[in-house]
């Protein structure tokens, strides 16, 4: 298992938790939007755009580029996000799951790449990231200044930037419930 993570590309990319909550964010936004076609574009536009701005923030939080099961930290880490997107879906799944989806979708580049290699199969045409590398691309000639952020992807004390970016979401997510509660037409 070690074997097949490890021959990644290597990729800056942000955990699902901080998707799933970027993704809920912007549906709440989107809700007043009254023409659905709209809102559902709307959504799926930003949500595709926001996931590789994310992506990129990555390198400022623990990201190390190859799985390492050795190491307790990484394992503990990574079972912590796996819990956490547990619990996100769980709890905004039901209410923000266009929102949601969207904010996943070019994941999708990494289910694809790994699960090739896990059963062993191999799709000639969907051997490279494409959603990701588009995203990169589009970023990287719009807002290329997010690529002079310092790289800490090594460190384990910078996954403290992510969690504290989790609770800025939850907050802000929570705060656009309030406020949308307290309209009333």
């Amino acid at each position: 298992m070690y074997k097949i993570l490890s021959d990644s590309p290597r990729c800056f990319c942000m955990q699902a938790p901080t998707h799933i909550l970027v993704g809920s964010i912007l549906q709440q936004l989107f809700k007043g939007e009254r023409l659905k076609p709209l809102r559902y574009f709307l959504l799926a536009i930003f949500a595709f755009l926001l996931h590789g701005i994310f992506d990129k923030m990555a390198k400022l939080t623990y990201h190390p580029p190859n799985a390492n099961f050795a190491d307790t930290f990484w394992v503990l880490y990574h079972l912590v996000v796996l819990l956490t997107t547990v619990v996100f879906i769980y709890v905004w799944g039901s209410e923000y799951a266009w929102g949601i989806i969207f904010s996943l979708l070019p994941d999708l580049d990494w289910l694809f790449i790994h699960g090739q290699k896990i059963a062993g199969v191999t799709v000639d045409f969907y051997n490279k990231p494409y959603l990701h590398n588009f995203l990169h691309f589009v970023i990287d000639n719009t807002f290329d200044a997010i690529n002079q952020l310092p790289d800490f992807r090594f460190y384990e004390w910078s996954c403290l930037f992510e969690v504290a970016l989790l609770f800025i979401l939850i907050i802000l997510l929570r705060s656009l419930e309030k406020r949308r509660r307290n309209i009333h037409f």
